[in-house]
Formats: C-alpha cells, sequence, structure tokens
C-alpha cells in the first residue's frame, strides 16, 4: 500500500519537476536579458529547485522501497 502511495508521489513530483523545469529556464532567459524587476524571476527559480529536490528525494526513497520490495519477494522475486 505504500509503495502504491510512494508510486504516485514520485510521479506527481516528476511531472511538477518538468513544468519547473520548463519556468526556470524561462526566468532564467528573463534574467540573463536584465529584465527592470527580477524578485519574480528569482523566486521562481528558487521554487524550481524545491521542487526538484522534492522530487529526487522521493524517487531515491522509491527506488529504496521497492529494492526492499523485491529483495523480500513482495513483488513476485524470489530469495536467493
Amino acid at each position: 500500500m505504500m509503495l502504491k502511495h510512494w508510486l504516485s508521489t514520485s510521479t506527481a513530483l516528476g511531472v511538477a519537476a518538468g513544468f519547473s523545469l520548463v519556468l526556470c529556464a524561462l526566468a532564467l532567459q528573463d534574467i540573463a536579458h536584465s529584465e527592470a524587476d527580477l524578485r519574480n524571476e528569482w523566486w521562481a527559480v528558487r521554487i524550481g529547485f524545491f521542487v526538484m529536490g522534492l522530487f529526487i528525494a522521493a524517487a531515491l526513497l522509491t527506488l529504496g522501497k521497492v529494492r526492499r520490495a523485491t529483495t523480500y519477494g513482495l513483488l513476485g522475486a524470489t530469495k536467493p
């Protein structure tokens, strides 16, 4: 049950990280072109990095849970 939760959480965070990557690229393009007020662009970059960090943490946690589940035979794998 918890494995399905972590799989769906990782998937949702992966989609959010993809969108935030695009928004970060657009914000950094505005920063590089020296727009007048860059506070919103820098906040977009900060939030994007935070979302990507959450995705990386959730993905690593999910991989650990999947590895543990396959090691103990919960997903059909057999013990050596």
